[in-house]
C-alpha cells in the first residue's frame, strides 16, 4: 500500500514536470504566430520610408538614446551609403515604419528626444533629425537640458527654429508619441529595439543580418 503511494506521487512528480515544461515550451516559443494589431498596418500618423506599397510592413519601436537602437541605425545608414544590392531590394519592397519607445527610467532626455523628432517631423524632416539624432547621441544624451541642442540640430536641418521651439512643446506632438508609446504597449514592447513584421513579433533577431535575411525571405513569398 505504503509502496503504491509512492508509485503514484512519483508518477504525480513526473506528469506536473511534464506539464509545466509544456506550459515553458509553449510560452517561451517565438512570438511569430501572433500578430499584434497595433502593429501590422500604417496609420496616418506614422512616419514611413523605403517602399510606399504597405505590402510588407517592418515596424520598429525604439529610442534615440538608446545605444542598440543607435547601433541598428548606423548599419542600415552603412548599407544604403554602400548602395548593397540586398538593402536596395529590401528598400524598394518593405514598408518601414518608425515609432518611439522612448526608455524614460533609463534614459532621462529619450521622451525630449522623440519630441524633437516629431518638431522636425511637422516640418516635414522626421528621418532627417532622426537620422542626426542617433549620429550625435553621445553629444546630448546626458546634457541637463538639451533644448538648445536639438534647436541646433533643427537649424543645422534649415527649418524654422521658432516654429520648432513651439512644436516641441506642443499638444500635438505630445500625443503623437503617447500614441506610440500606447501602441508599444499594446504589442508588449519592453525592450528597444523591437521589430515586428507584418504585425508579428521579430523574438529571434540576434545580429543585424538575422533582419536583412528574414526580410530578404518575407520578400520572395
Amino acid at each position: 500500500m505504503k509502496r503504491n503511494k509512492i508509485i503514484l506521487i512519483i508518477l504525480g512528480v513526473i506528469l506536473l514536470f511534464g506539464f509545466l515544461n509544456l506550459i515553458y515550451y509553449l510560452s517561451s516559443k517565438p512570438g511569430t504566430e501572433k500578430v499584434f494589431e497595433s502593429t501590422k498596418s500604417v496609420t496616418k500618423q506614422d512616419h514611413i520610408k523605403w517602399s510606399s506599397n504597405k505590402k510588407i510592413i517592418l515596424t520598429e519601436y525604439s529610442d534615440f538614446q538608446c545605444p542598440a537602437c543607435k547601433l541598428w541605425s548606423d548599419f542600415f545608414s552603412e548599407l544604403k551609403k554602400l548602395g548593397n544590392k540586398d538593402y536596395k531590394k529590401i528598400e524598394e519592397n518593405v514598408t518601414f515604419v518608425y515609432r518611439n519607445f522612448p526608455l524614460q527610467t533609463l534614459h532621462k532626455n529619450a521622451l525630449f528626444a522623440s519630441y524633437a523628432a516629431e518638431a522636425a517631423g511637422a516640418q516635414n524632416k522626421f528621418f532627417e533629425m532622426h537620422d542626426l539624432l542617433y549620429k550625435n547621441q553621445l553629444k546630448w544624451a546626458e546634457i541637463k537640458d538639451p533644448m538648445s541642442y536639438f534647436v541646433k540640430l533643427a537649424d543645422e536641418l534649415k527649418l524654422d527654429t521658432e516654429i520648432f521651439k513651439k512644436d516641441i512643446d506642443s499638444k500635438a506632438v505630445k500625443q503623437k508619441v503617447d500614441g506610440d508609446i500606447l501602441s508599444g504597449e499594446q504589442a508588449q514592447v519592453s525592450a528597444t529595439p523591437s521589430f515586428f513584421l507584418n504585425g508579428k513579433y521579430l523574438s529571434n533577431l540576434k545580429t543585424t543580418n538575422d533582419l536583412i535575411k528574414i526580410l530578404l525571405e518575407e520578400i520572395k513569398k
